[in-house]
């Protein structure tokens, strides 16, 4: 019950945190720092764990696929075709919601698409 009660507070106090509009990345490595303290896994733990986390070939993977979605983003932003991109994906969800199937099979479309996504 404890545990319970520690995780509560951590994300109440995440919750507020943003709310506050403090920034994503600084409120998730504070939580995830006070997380450690709650649960006595100690200064020692906390740092031989963040070392296991960044040279984890899964975290690096993550962080170049966010890289290169900033870097594209950008790059589409330069030639002005993210607007044309946003407009082609609300008129394509805009048609289907129309047609009615779309809102209904929606999951079932997500979870086809996914797999091809897989790193």
């Amino acid at each position: 019950m404890a545990e319970a009660i520690k995780l509560s507070f951590v994300i109440i106090l995440i919750i507020v945190l943003l709310r506050l509009k403090w920034d994503l990345g600084l409120v998730m490595f504070l939580s995830s720092i006070l997380l450690g303290l709650l649960f006595q896994l100690g200064i020692n733990g906390i740092v031989h764990n963040i070392y296991l986390t960044i040279i984890d070939p899964t975290t690096l993977q993550l962080m170049g696929i966010v890289v290169l979605v900033y870097v594209l983003s950008s790059i589409l932003r330069r030639a002005k075709s993210m607007d044309r991109v946003f407009l082609d994906v609300y008129t394509f969800s805009n048609a289907f919601d129309y047609a009615g199937w779309f809102v209904k099979y929606k999951l079932w479309l997500c979870l086809l698409i996914l797999p091809v996504f897989q790193v």
